[in-house]
């Protein structure tokens, strides 16, 4: 007579969502393929003026305000000087510029005044004492002496996050 082996529930679902798993993988690999070759022939379109004679770059003028922050939570808002940026008609940004489809939407932008500047301190640790300030803050006094003449405005924000 004969034994048969009866699998058990543990090797029955040792096998269980693997070919869920690998079609997974499987689709993720061929999206990251689809976005490679996308990009490839993006960058080749951009570099060479693929189709011929077209615009690779463009010139989008943005349109910055102060953003000074006052007590009670309130924010004042000032015209600054406009910018000229470039852009390039692509897809995806390359050579260091912002492709123009996303810069030509987004064409007003704040500078936070009041807010905590990224930028670390230039003396060492050492010399400072208790240890790396955590910033500068700007006031009023210090936009006067860069020029700019602020107008009060009291509307609602034109930034939102």
């Amino acid at each position: 007579m004969r034994a048969e082996t009866n699998p058990g529930p543990a090797n029955g679902l040792r096998d269980h969502g693997q070919g869920t798993l690998r079609i997974f993988w499987t689709i993720l690999g061929l999206c990251a393929t689809a976005v490679a070759i996308l990009y490839f022939f993006d960058f080749v379109s951009a570099k060479y003026a693929i189709p011929g004679n077209r615009q690779v770059y463009a010139d989008v003028t943005i349109s910055r305000y102060w953003a000074i922050k006052e007590k009670g939570n309130k924010i004042e808002y000032s015209p600054a000087d406009p910018v000229v940026e470039r852009c390039v008609y692509a897809v995806f940004p390359h050579f260091g510029y912002t492709p123009c489809w996303y810069l030509m939407r987004h064409t007003r932008r704040a500078i936070e005044v009041g807010a905590v500047e990224p930028e670390a301190p230039s003396l060492p640790v050492g010399l400072v004492g208790a240890g790396w300030p955590s910033g500068r803050r700007i006031n009023r006094r210090e936009i006067a002496r860069m020029g700019v003449t602020p107008r009060r405005y009291r509307t609602q924000p034109l930034f939102r996050r």
